[in-house]
């Protein structure tokens, strides 16, 4: 029984912290930092996420603490919106109104391919 469940942990899980190491960390290294969307938020909701709607910021600078990257955004605005290609949102509010009843971007299954 327990090697039932490693194995499908093993199974399961991997892949999947695979697939996150991929994006996050940049192993796939094709438009990555065009990836890495901005979005303006409110204090109270920045804090919650800990600014990391400043993406393409922390992976710019991925040791800078999360405190300090809008100021960092702020001092070099044009050179981060044109290394992400412009990806930014004034708000949560702006993506809610833009993809709410259509998707942004084609969702590709892992069995279904469309070529």
């Amino acid at each position: 029984e327990t090697r039932l469940v490693w194995a499908a942990t093993t199974a399961t899980f991997l892949p999947y912290v695979f697939a996150l190491a991929n994006k996050h960390f940049g192993l796939n290294l094709i438009s990555l930092l065009a990836q890495q969307v901005v979005i303006v938020l409110i204090p109270p909701l920045a804090l919650i996420f800990l600014n990391n709607n400043f993406h393409v910021v922390h992976h710019s600078h991925p040791n800078l603490p999360w405190y300090a990257l809008p100021a960092k955004f702020r001092a070099a605005r044009e050179q981060y919106l044109a290394r992400n290609e412009g990806y930014y949102y004034r708000s949560y509010a702006e993506i809610f109104r833009y993809y709410f009843w259509r998707a942004k971007d084609p969702v590709p299954h892992p069995l279904f391919h469309r070529d």
